[in-house]
């Protein structure tokens, strides 16, 4: 039985290693395409004109139909046939940052890093008020800021140290880690787990979902002139989120700043230590409603009619 297996196996070899040797590789062909990938290629170009010329991208927004418009455009130069926005139905509103400057004027001036958190209003101009903080865990804590907020610049109490500073950004990895990645064997997949909508962990998840819900409705309601809170990031880097939804349907919000680790916890213990602090801000966005449809860019590449 073992040698009419090694017999079929030699048979496929042969087969194969024939059918390899019978394809000739086209030499000029590969250089080519090395030519073409080496020296000629428009990957960097194509980059800058979507990122450094389009600007931000933001779903629905100006900057990326600005992007679309120019990937239509160089798809027909490149030779495809029906290059095209295709709208792939209803996204909701764009929206774009038009202005953004925010410092603290007391006890110093210092101008932050923050940036305004996707589809939230602006300032309507330009605005001057004091830090509050806040502090709420439940929704029973509404009551100790009632009335109490009105033209105040909020920010949220919070125990968060900064990590990192510590570590390299960049380091090589030792031999020793290098021969491990080299012997890793693949798992096998593990089948997906639906999650338990019991579960302690999943209850709490929702319970501050309908708890970040209702604060921000709070201090809308409450007139707060602007809301500061807590980017990830560090080194002045933020990375920013969406404060509320892009949903032609959802309801106002106060305007939000995403802030700097450094500068946010520097307004905190500012706060907190009994000192008064000032900001100054003048932040405009702009919502784009007259379009709610998403667009992809396709285009059509037709094989040449051959003789």
């Amino acid at each position: 039985m073992k040698r009419k297996l090694l017999f079929s196996w030699l048979i496929i070899a042969g087969i194969a290693g024939t059918a390899l040797a019978q394809e000739p590789v086209d030499q000029a062909m590969v250089q080519k395409i090395r030519e073409e990938g080496l020296n000629h290629s428009k990957v960097m170009e194509t980059a800058f004109y979507l990122t450094d010329v389009a600007g931000p991208r933001l779903a629905g927004s100006p900057g990326l139909k600005r992007a679309q418009d120019w990937a239509v455009n160089q798809l027909k130069t490149w030779g495809l046939q029906n290059a095209t926005r295709e709208p792939w139905g209803k996204f909701g509103k764009g929206w774009e940052v038009q202005k953004n400057y925010a410092a603290i004027t007391v006890p110093y001036y210092h101008a932050i890093v923050a940036i305004p958190k996707a589809w939230t209003p602006g300032t309507n101009g330009a605005i001057k008020g004091e830090v509050i903080v806040v502090k709420i865990d439940t929704t029973t804590d509404f009551e100790k800021y009632q009335g109490k907020l009105a033209g105040k610049i909020v920010i949220y109490d919070t125990n968060t140290k900064l990590l990192g500073g510590t570590k390299a950004d960049l380091s090589r990895y030792t031999d020793e880690e290098l021969d491990k990645m080299e012997k890793a064997v693949a798992e096998p997949a593990r089948p997906r787990r639906n999650p338990n909508a019991n579960s302690p962990q999943m209850n709490n998840f929702m319970r501050l979902r309908a708890l970040r819900t209702a604060t921000a409705a709070f201090l809308q309601k409450e007139n707060v002139a602007l809301i500061l809170s807590l980017g990830r990031g560090t080194d002045g880097t933020v990375f920013t989120s969406n404060g509320a939804s892009y949903a032609d349907t959802a309801k106002a919000v106060a305007p939000e700043l995403e802030t700097s680790g450094e500068d946010y916890l520097r307004i905190l213990r500012l706060v907190k230590g009994g000192q008064k602090v000032e900001m100054e801000a003048d932040i405009k966005t702009q919502f784009f409603t007259d379009d709610l449809q998403g667009y992809d860019v396709v285009g059509e590449y037709r094989e040449p009619i051959r003789n």
